[in-house]
C-alpha cells in the first residue's frame, strides 16, 4: 500500500534582503530635474531627429508633471501671466 505524502509550501520572502537592497541604485528627485534639464539643452542643440520628438516631448512632459506633483518644482500660478496687469482690466 502506497503511502501519502504532504508537501509544506514554505514561505516565500518577497521583500530583498538588506545587503541587496543597499546595492540597488536609486533615483533622487535631482536625478530627475538634471534629465529633464538634459532633456531641454540636447534639443535647443538640434539633437533629436524629427521621429524621435514625440517620445521625448512624452518623456520631458512625465517629468515635468512628476517633479511638480513631487513639490521639487513650483507649478505655474494660473493668476501670473506674461504680460504685466493692466489697471482696470478683468
Amino acid at each position: 500500500m502506497a503511502t501519502k505524502t504532504e508537501k509544506t509550501e514554505q514561505p516565500v520572502d518577497k521583500q530583498p534582503d538588506v545587503a541587496t537592497a543597499e546595492a540597488l541604485p536609486g533615483l533622487t528627485i535631482q536625478d530627475l530635474s538634471t534629465a529633464m534639464q538634459i532633456i531641454g539643452v540636447v534639443q535647443s542643440r538640434g539633437a533629436i531627429k524629427p521621429d524621435e520628438m514625440v517620445i521625448v516631448g512624452n518623456l520631458y512632459s512625465k517629468l515635468h508633471k512628476f517633479l511638480e506633483a513631487s513639490g521639487a518644482m513650483a507649478a505655474p500660478d494660473p493668476n501670473v501671466t506674461g504680460a504685466p496687469a493692466v489697471p482696470g482690466a478683468k
